[in-house]
């Protein structure tokens, strides 16, 4: 089916005919037109005038397209987020859907938003980034996260790793370093500097069903049970289960100890 070539585009009929021949051939390769009889310089141009159509959005080529990953940020720092929307915004494989200033927004977002990635800040509240990486396991069809962070304990990527999170990026790294890892993390690749992975199965939070471990990041982020209750649509008296559950497996007594432990951990 033909298609509207613009009028700022200068070619011959000949030269149509080519293009459209791109267009169905799908691969846009020189040496497919040349098999057929069509002379390389010809096909150089059309080629060329096939691609300057395709950008001004009035041609499509058959060709395997490429999947536009949807990317969520969070980020307590207006000037990181300006710079991350910016970024995200000039890479063509990304689609920048949702940038917000804390992990409760986050959140908010995932109920009527679909994301692929999720790249998130470490010291962002409420609590931390355990906080956000937490909840987003208590999601099905959750998005990855990428810890993108300034602070540079030892401890933060393994502690990233152990709630969840699919990679850890330090903000001294140079922005095409986070985005080749967000494009990574959407194709279901990991990445982590290095680490001793024996702290990771230490770590006692990991005897917590997903539901307990979402219910103490709450209680480390400074929610009563009642809040909690109310957030999770359960009754006061299951989340206050919860909890009785999850003191006894990590051997604490009170919420003081629990939250330090968590904070550690």
């Amino acid at each position: 089916m033909p298609f509207p070539f613009p009028p700022q585009l200068k070619i011959n009929l000949r030269e149509r005919s080519l293009i459209q021949l791109v267009g169905r051939d799908g691969s846009g390769r020189v040496g497919c037109l040349a098999q057929r009889d069509i002379g390389p310089l010809s096909a150089i141009i059309a080629f060329k005038n096939s691609h300057k159509i395709m950008q001004m959005g009035l041609m499509k080529n058959n060709s395997k397209t490429r999947a536009v990953v949807k990317v969520g940020v969070a980020d307590k720092s207006p000037l990181v987020r300006a710079a991350l929307k910016q970024i995200f915004s000039e890479d063509q494989r990304f689609d920048l859907v949702s940038v917000c200033p804390d992990g409760q927004s986050l959140i908010k977002t995932l109920e009527s938003v679909q994301l692929d990635v999720c790249v998130i800040g470490w010291v962002i509240g409420p609590g931390d980034g355990r906080y956000i990486l937490d909840y987003l396991q208590a999601y099905e069809n959750s998005p990855r996260a990428v810890v993108f962070t300034g602070a540079e304990n030892d401890t933060v990527p393994a502690q990233a790793m152990a709630h969840g999170a699919a990679a850890y990026v330090s903000k001294s790294e140079q922005p095409e370093f986070l985005l080749d890892t967000v494009a990574a993390v959407a194709k279901g690749r990991m990445a982590f500097p290095y680490l001793d992975v024996r702290k990771i199965h230490d770590n006692p939070l990991t005897s917590l069903t997903k539901r307990e471990l979402e219910i103490l990041s709450s209680v480390a982020a400074g929610r009563t049970n009642k809040e909690i209750a109310a957030d999770k649509g359960l009754s006061p008296n299951t989340i206050k289960f919860h909890i009785k559950n999850l003191y006894e497996k990590l051997g604490v007594h009170n919420r003081s100890q629990a939250v330090a432990l968590y904070l550690k951990s």
